[in-house]
């Protein structure tokens, strides 16, 4: 318990701040409410504010973080390359990849890069494209589909040896993965760019026409932008455009002039 002489002492001392509080100045302020109130808005408002400025900051740093990593990968590629100052700078393989928009932009730059499509005709490129654009509506794992040719094998082969890499690359920065080469769309798109009938060419799969429509219309994109890739040979831009001119034909060339 405590002894007389230390209550005395506390009471002594609570007086004695009471009567300062008495004489402070603003205990004599007629607003003295309003200002007490307004001084609580604002340190809430501040808390808030400074919670807000920490959120932004860790935001912000997570972005850097991300943006080093991506960096990292590009790096590792020679898609960038710090200069002097140790400024990331494009180099010439860099150029050719910003030219190539997608899910799966960079895989095709290294199947671009890596002789993916160094040996194969117009009508195997079609093929070879939507491994690099078609996504199926469920997952459909399984043994991988015969080729329609050796040719298109081996650039299939490439592909995802590539793509191995590039995920092993990715997992280790950290990053989300690059979708793997979806291989559903390639016997469809062979036939129709052979010159079938799309009932035929779909004959088999549980592709809906609309959505063979809407996948070729993207093949066709990502094989114009590999055509405009700088100093690519002009062996492979003109199979780009026959490649092009095969699938646009039918419905699908159908419905990009009536959009």
């Amino acid at each position: 318990a405590l002894h007389a002489g230390g209550a005395d002492g506390r009471e002594r001392a609570i007086t004695e701040l009471r009567r300062k509080l008495r004489a402070h100045p603003c205990h004599g302020c007629s607003d003295r409410e309003d200002h007490a109130r307004w001084a609580e808005r604002w340190w809430k408002l501040r808390r808030e504010t400074d919670n807000l400025a920490a959120q932004i900051r860790g935001r912000t740093n997570t972005i850097a973080k991300t943006f080093d990593r991506v960096s990292g990968v590009l790096e590792h590629y020679g898609y960038v390359r710090p200069d002097e100052q140790g400024v990331l700078q494009v180099t010439p393989a860099g150029s050719k990849l910003r030219r190539i928009y997608g899910e799966k932009d960079l895989l095709a730059a290294l199947g671009l890069e890596n002789g993916a499509f160094d040996d194969v005709d117009a009508v195997e490129l079609a093929c070879l494209a939507t491994a690099l654009v078609y996504q199926p509506k469920r997952e459909e794992r399984g043994l991988r589909p015969k080729m329609p040719s050796a040719v298109l094998d081996g650039a299939v082969d490439i592909l995802i040896r590539q793509w191995s890499e590039l995920t092993d690359r990715e997992e280790a920065e950290k990053l989300p993965v690059t979708g793997e080469p979806e291989l559903g769309l390639v016997w469809p798109m062979y036939k129709w760019v052979r010159g079938k009938h799309l009932q035929v060419a779909l004959n088999g799969t549980e592709l809906a026409a609309g959505d063979f429509v809407r996948w070729s219309k993207q093949v066709i994109d990502l094989i114009d932008q590999l055509a405009k890739v700088p100093d690519i040979s002009t062996d492979l831009r003109r199979r780009c455009r026959e490649a092009i001119d095969l699938i646009k034909r039918g419905v699908v060339a159908y419905s990009a002039v009536s959009e």
